[in-house]
């Protein structure tokens, strides 16, 4: 089974932290990031099957970088 790598990018901690606790437990490889700058960066030294974000860091990340 291949071993898919997740990106959280979430500024809330505890729910970040959580949800990659969740993940690794069922054996996800993942990898977070606090905002959507780092997550940017993040993405530039990786390649990762899935990004799971929330509304507001994704609006800011897509503002920054789209206009």
């Amino acid at each position: 089974m291949k071993n898919y790598r997740i990106l959280i990018v979430d500024d809330d901690a505890n729910l970040r932290v959580g949800m990659s606790t969740i993940l690794e437990d069922e054996g996800f490889e993942v990898a977070e990031a606090e905002n959507g700058r780092d997550g940017i960066e993040k993405l530039g030294r990786g390649v990762y099957d899935l990004i799971i974000t929330d509304y507001r860091s994704l609006f800011r990340l897509l503002k920054r970088h789209c206009t």
